[in-house]
């Protein structure tokens, strides 16, 4: 098919984020996912016309992301937003002006199973090294991460305690995180799913003891910052190379935890609405129970589960690090 103007991947991709985001399609953190991830193409293939990217290079566009380290799940959403990229420009009769035409199965995409380490829960041993570290504010985040469960979002959303109650944060008079909002892609958002986004996680004595600790004199703020600021995702990523590992695996651990110290089946429900699934209503029985709304029991699971590993002293968040220290706690 002729066209009279040709127009490059990058242009294409602009006009599909601004259509999407016109007919309100999704939400607004799913849009800034996607403009994320499509920077990244762009750096790749923003340049190209359309009607010249072939199948050859989208393999090499695959292969060069996986050489890279990007997981099989990350390139095969990269692929198919290369797809709905070039798709998405259409004539008149709404057909596609570039057709795609390159066989898929030639194009080996991986496979979509997460690596072995994502999938673990991170070891007693490895939490507790890497808090004993007192890399400030790394070594908290950590500790506060394997204690609530919360999500890494979640967590850099956190404040110290707050005025709006629309956003997270931690209440040092009742003990507990209140979780609305997470930190993704350098803006705040409602958390992942409705019930996460309004949920409450009960801290033992010990755990909340850790935070006083912690945050010292300071009564505003994000609880986890560098001069006042969430903390950054690149930063994040490379402090947890080097102290534990995938952060999801201290999720993993905390719900672990939890389910090795209930004492009735019931107390899943609990479990459930703490972490934030979405599934802590998901059959009859437990819509008609409301087990997890007693805030008493509550609190006295949290108590009797604990922390789950040991606990250093936390070094006193006053003052943050500098970058300069941070680049040394945290480099390669």
């Amino acid at each position: 098919m002729r066209v009279k103007h040709t127009i490059t991947f990058e242009q294409a991709a602009e006009r599909m984020l601004a259509d999407m985001e016109a007919k309100k399609k999704v939400k607004a953190a799913t849009l800034r996912a996607t403009r994320s991830r499509l920077n990244a193409i762009n750096e790749v293939l923003g340049s190209v016309r359309l009607e010249k990217i072939s199948g050859a290079d989208v393999r090499a566009y695959i292969e060069a992301r996986l050489a890279a380290g990007k997981s099989g799940g990350t390139v095969r959403w990269e692929y198919q937003a290369i797809r709905a990229v070039i798709k998405s420009i259409v004539d008149k009769n709404l057909n596609c002006v570039y057709p795609i035409q390159w066989e898929t199965k030639k194009l080996e995409l991986p496979s979509t199973e997460p690596a072995d380490d994502r999938t673990k829960e991170t070891p007693q041993s490895v939490i507790e090294t890497a808090v004993a570290a007192q890399i400030d504010p790394y070594s908290q985040l950590i500790a506060f991460l394997a204690f609530t469960g919360c999500r890494l979002g979640e967590a850099v959303a956190c404040r110290i305690e707050t005025a709006n109650p629309d956003v997270t944060h931690w209440d040092v008079d009742m003990s507990l995180v209140r979780v609305r909002t997470a930190i993704d892609v350098g803006a705040e958002h409602a958390a992942k799913t409705k019930k996460s986004a309004k949920r409450i996680v009960d801290l033992c004595a010990e755990a909340n003891d850790y935070l006083k600790a912690y945050v010292g004199a300071r009564r505003d703020g994000f609880l986890f910052s560098v001069d006042g600021q969430p903390l950054e995702r690149n930063r994040l990523y490379r402090a947890a190379a080097k102290l534990c590992g995938p952060y999801h695996g201290l999720r993993r651990a905390r719900i672990t935890n939890l389910y090795s110290r209930m004492e009735t089946p019931a107390e899943e429900q609990i479990i459930k609405f703490w972490v934030g699934h979405e599934s802590h209503e998901s059959t009859q029985t437990e819509r008609y129970s409301k087990l997890w709304q007693d805030a008493a029991w509550r609190r006295e699971f949290a108590e009797r589960a604990g922390i789950g590993f040991s606990l250093a002293s936390p070094t006193v968040a006053e003052p943050a690090i500098s970058e300069q220290q941070e680049a040394v706690a945290v480099s390669a």
